[in-house]
């Protein structure tokens, strides 16, 4: 089957701005596209419900032709029967092939990029003095497109004690409360750290280690997880990511990805630039390179090529 636009018109190899002229002659080819395949489509229905001769079903059909014809010799009926059944063919590739250049060529989704991290400080230790307790060093955290101020937090969170017969773990993270002010706090073992959180530890918590076991944690092991970026908002070492999954598996990787940023946290100058990186037949990267938090992207990814 040959397409008005094969192939839609390649993306410039130099990294433009994703600007909207960047794309409109790309969405205009694929509008035309999906014209061409819905006229064939129509011109096959309508031949076929044409075929059909008034009856509701090609079965029908089917059998008044056998009664007509049956007075006929045996290759008449032959290239009869051969002609319904080109036309119920030739209807179902048509279809198919819409429904593939729908799903499978064109997707589209919706990711969200959380921005958080750590400038300075805010490592966390075991707490001498308060049963299964955490002390969280001063530093500055960055969340919501901002950085913010903490002092040294002593036992401020405590380490939930683990009863079962196997390792446990949580996760020691920030959150802002409702001043504004940074706070330290553990999850349950188990759980993920909050939608609103900034993870800073992991932590292990043995089997049977509880505050008559281990009052002061001396078995538990904290593993630091912190993003660190000291040069946040100028530079970033380790910049936020998040992979987007294709539901169809494309032929290829060789294929575009547009994008349009819905919603952040931070001002609209924060979002810096989306990085389309590791592109497979299934899923991709983007990557954020920018100052704002929270960031929704939508996107659409084509493969037109022949």
């Amino acid at each position: 089957m040959t397409l008005p636009n094969s192939p839609i018109t390649p993306i410039p190899a130099t990294e433009p701005d994703a600007v909207p002229s960047l794309w409109n002659t790309r969405y205009s080819e694929i509008d035309e596209n999906f014209e061409s395949l819905d006229s064939r489509l129509e011109s096959t229905e309508d031949e076929i419900a044409a075929a059909r001769g008034g009856e509701t079903s090609f079965d029908l059909r089917l059998d008044e032709i056998e009664s007509n014809v049956e007075g006929l010799d045996p290759d008449m009926q032959n290239s009869l029967v051969a002609t319904v059944l080109a036309a119920i063919d030739s209807a179902g590739l048509a279809n198919r092939e819409l429904d593939r250049l729908k799903t499978v060529l064109i997707q589209e989704g919706e990711v969200t990029i959380l921005n958080r991290g750590v400038v300075s400080g805010c490592s966390v230790t075991k707490s001498g003095d308060a049963t299964r307790n955490l002390n969280l060093a001063a530093g500055k955290p960055f969340a919501h497109g901002r950085i913010y101020s903490v002092n040294e937090l002593l036992n401020t969170s405590a380490v939930p004690a683990n009863n079962g017969a196997e390792v446990a773990a949580c996760y020691a993270y920030l959150w802002t409360d409702g001043n504004d002010d940074i706070q330290c706090d553990c999850t349950s073992l188990g759980e993920a750290v909050p939608d609103n959180g900034i993870e800073i530890y992991s932590i292990s918590v043995p089997a049977g280690n509880n505050e008559t076991t281990d009052p002061y944690l001396a078995s538990v092991t904290l593993t630091d997880t912190r993003r660190l970026e000291p040069n946040w908002p100028n530079m970033f070492e380790n910049p936020a990511f998040v992979y987007a999954p294709l539901a169809n598996v494309l032929p290829d990787s060789d294929y575009a990805v547009s994008t349009e940023i819905i919603s952040l946290e931070g001002g609209r100058q924060q979002a810096g630039e989306l990085l389309v990186e590791d592109r497979l037949k299934n899923g991709f990267k983007f990557y954020l390179a920018g100052a704002a938090d929270a960031v929704v992207v939508r996107y659409a990814t084509t493969r037109l090529k022949a």
